[in-house]
């Protein structure tokens, strides 16, 4: 008589048993020039490169913040005519510059002749406003920049309005003024100050104040 074969049971065989376990992840495809792509191609000379994000610390977030601060109140203090407190800081080698070729362009190398330069901007614009939009500030105390960005209003003496929007660009050297650059409509200002120059201002016509 035969007797039945046992019958053998097959135990899975755990992991760490002489059983390789793949890692949790993407399976690495070959392309056709023979090369792996997957998670670890990070570590290859052409794969893409992260950065950190940038992180300002709490000095300079408060540094910017008092920068920003003290420009809106330098283009309150235009509107004022307090042009003792607007060029309360800046160097003796200040550099202003206003494209555009009229009583109001050109370029300034001191303290004195922006002075005179703002003094003619509100004999011929008499009633005009500076109103300040936005105010970014970039760098820190050895040098720092300012970017404004405002529109201005007035009425002529025509009686008609006039508008104009613009970005200045203010270069500090340890919060002190070294540079000004008024970037704005310049065809504009030509034309409005033509237009004072006709109601009879005779100084809209006047030669730029240089130095």
């Amino acid at each position: 008589m035969l007797l039945p074969r046992p019958r053998h049971r097959h135990r899975r065989r755990r992991p760490g048993r002489g059983v390789a376990v793949r890692p949790a992840g993407p399976r690495r495809k070959a392309n056709p020039a023979g090369q792996l792509h997957g998670r670890h191609d990070t570590d290859t000379d052409t794969a893409p490169h992260r950065t950190a994000p940038h992180r300002t610390d709490k000095g300079t977030f408060i540094f910017h913040r008092l920068i920003a601060r003290q420009a809106r109140r330098t283009f309150t203090a235009v509107n004022a005519r307090d042009y003792d407190k607007v060029l309360a800081s800046a160097l003796p080698d200040m550099q202003h510059r206003f494209g555009g070729d009229h009583a109001l362009g050109g370029q300034r190398h001191d303290p004195a002749h922006v002075r005179l330069w703002f003094e003619r901007l509100h004999r011929v614009v008499p009633n005009i406003v500076i109103t300040v939009n936005d105010v970014w500030v970039t760098g820190g105390l050895r040098r720092a920049v300012v970017f404004v960005r405002w529109t201005v209003s007035a009425t002529l003496l025509d009686g008609k309005p006039y508008s104009n929007r613009g970005v200045h660009i203010i270069h500090l050297r340890n919060r002190k003024i070294f540079s000004i650059d008024v970037h704005e409509d310049s065809q504009a200002v030509a034309h409005a100050l033509e237009r004072q120059a006709v109601a009879g201002l005779q100084e809209a016509s006047a030669p730029p104040i240089l130095s």
